[in-house]
């Protein structure tokens, strides 16, 4: 992500990566600043493109120039340009949300975005060491599911965990320790959050310790734990069909 000066402010601003990710981000609310893509993506999705831009926000070349102005290798030969969305207040969040505490990697975010978005997860935390959604990675990973979902920030994630805990939410955590318990026993309440954290470190210790319940998919012995990605999967696929 960068800052663009638009009028008279500074912005930041994200890229979208593709012709799946960038036609998500047309049809949505968010506010486009310029696209750049091969011309058939412009003809075919002009009427689209007309509602969202002016004409000399629209940009159009051959794939190999694209990919030697923009300076690496673009798949599909469309990009745009976006101001990243104000994040949520906390209130306006649903009664299922997903917290995400120190996921630094972009591709993981996206990839937790996704699963969210799927599995009817339309809310999500992330504590200010979790990397941005709206990193170019993050967002083409997600496949656009970014701009489906709510998203607060925080800066103090304890905080957050008690003003929801004083909102009747039942705090879990995703995480294997001595006090974990079988995730396919659990029995929870309507309005509940559920924290995934870093893949090497885990969930913060303070973080575990005012969760309700800490929740761990049972697995094989032989192997220590699951990606973060696929154990979102199963966590909140579960959750969804409960």
């Amino acid at each position: 992500m960068k800052k663009l000066t638009i009028d008279g402010k500074n912005k930041d601003i994200f890229i979208s990566d593709g012709d799946k990710v960038t036609l998500k981000l047309l049809k949505s609310n968010i506010p486009m600043l310029k696209i750049f893509a091969k011309e058939k993506f412009i003809v075919d999705y002009s009427n689209l493109i007309k509602d969202k831009l002016n004409d000399d926000c629209v940009f159009t070349a051959d794939k190999s120039l694209l990919s030697e102005i923009v300076g690496f290798k673009l798949h599909t030969g469309v990009m745009g340009l976006a101001e990243v969305p104000r994040y949520n207040e906390l209130f306006k969040l649903d009664n299922k949300i997903v917290i995400l505490n120190k996921i630094i990697d972009a591709e993981n975010v996206g990839a937790i975005i996704r699963n969210c978005v799927a599995f009817g997860f339309n809310s999500l935390i992330i504590d200010r060491e979790t990397c941005s959604p709206y990193l170019r990675r993050a967002v083409r990973v997600s496949m656009g599911a970014v701009f489906n979902i709510k998203i607060h920030w925080t800066a103090n994630l304890i905080n957050t965990m008690v003003s929801l805990k004083e909102n009747k939410y039942q705090i879990f955590s995703a995480e294997i320790n001595n006090y974990s318990q079988n995730l396919f026993n659990l029995k929870k309440n309507v309005r509940f959050a559920i924290v995934f954290g870093n893949e090497t470190n885990g969930i913060d210790t303070d973080v575990l310790e005012l969760s309700d319940t800490i929740l761990h998919i049972p697995i094989s012995d032989s192997v220590d734990s699951l990606n973060v990605n696929s154990a979102t999967a199963i966590f909140l696929n579960y959750l969804y069909n409960y």
